[in-house]
């Protein structure tokens, strides 16, 4: 009443294979900043917006008419608070429409 394999317990696997998808799936998950982290993006800083200015804020908008990310505007919070304030002046003094 022999066995007829081997023990070890690995399951008819192989270490180094184990080790090489390893490898692998770590150097696939590494995202454009390499192994530092994320990239920084530089921030749009916009010192004054003004709701008179339709054109600038007409920039910061979807085609349908809302207000797109920060991080699709690039802008830091402090402007992207500002230029929402902004664009909901100029929609109630009827300088923007609320939609397309």
């Amino acid at each position: 009443m022999g066995r007829d394999y081997e023990g070890g317990g690995g399951g008819g696997r192989d270490r180094d294979r184990d080790r090489d998808d390893r490898d692998r799936d770590r150097d696939r998950d590494r995202g454009p900043g390499g192994p530092g982290g994320k990239r920084r993006r530089k921030m749009r800083r916009i010192d004054f917006v003004d709701y008179k200015d339709v054109p600038t804020l007409k920039k910061f908008l979807s085609p349908n008419g809302k207000l797109h990310s920060r991080k699709r505007n690039m802008a830091d919070a402090k402007t992207q608070n500002k230029v929402q304030l902004a664009v909901k002046r100029a929609r109630f003094m009827g300088l923007l429409s609320y939609t397309n």
